[in-house]
């Protein structure tokens, strides 16, 4: 697009704006100016035959080369999505409850540089009673973005995912929550940590509230 017109670096296959030496970890911001600047010349490089975002996308969202589908994007799917996440989807999320950052991991150009995660337990994430506790807890960070309600579902995929079955108590109580896009996400890592379960899962659901 224009960044890659005005020399900022070239579209990845997996849509990324990739510079020198930052790779796609970068913020693009503008600058008005009544100076007379020269122009660069666009970034002309490509990614030639490296295809290492396509294959390691776990819900093949990259669709074909500088193609990507939004709706099977996990970033998208955890943050801007406010509705529930396609069935087909939800074991391919593996641990990620907010955003998603393996396209841009895989890159050989990101190589250099690494971003630092957000890291927060889904214990804490699933246990939220109120969007006080929500706002407080998240406030000034980009999870915020999600909502209480999109976080909530998206941190009991994770939970089926990573088979926590330590946290059934936590997901069954959300199976009560006032919100059914919850209460929907919850009752489906309930029924996929219980198809594997076990004694000690047994004991787990006897103590937990009825």
């Amino acid at each position: 697009g224009f960044a890659q017109r005005a020399g900022l670096g070239f579209v990845g296959k997996n849509t990324m704006l990739i510079t020198k030496g930052l790779g796609s970890w970068v913020f693009l911001a503008s600058i008005i100016t009544t100076l007379d600047l020269s122009a660069d010349a666009p970034d002309t490089r490509t990614c030639g035959e490296c295809r290492l975002c396509i294959d390691a996308c776990p819900t093949d969202a990259i669709t074909e080369p500088y193609h990507l589908d939004a709706r099977r994007c996990i970033a998208y799917l955890t943050i801007e999505n406010k509705g529930p996440v396609e069935e087909s989807l939800r074991s391919k999320m593996g641990p990620w409850a907010f955003g998603c950052d393996i396209c841009q991991e895989v890159c050989p150009h990101n190589a250099v540089v690494k971003a630092e995660p957000l890291t927060v337990s889904l214990q804490d994430v699933l246990s939220l009673q109120s969007e006080e506790q929500f706002a407080a807890k998240f406030e000034g960070t980009a999870m915020k973005r999600a909502g209480r309600s999109g976080l909530l579902r998206s941190a009991c995929l994770a939970a089926a995912n990573l088979e926590r079955r330590d946290l059934l108590p936590e997901l069954q109580e959300l199976c009560r929550h006032e919100d059914p896009l919850v209460r929907e996400h919850a009752a489906w890592a309930v029924e996929q940590l219980l198809s594997t379960s076990t004694p000690a899962t047994s004991s787990l659901l006897e103590q937990s509230p009825a």
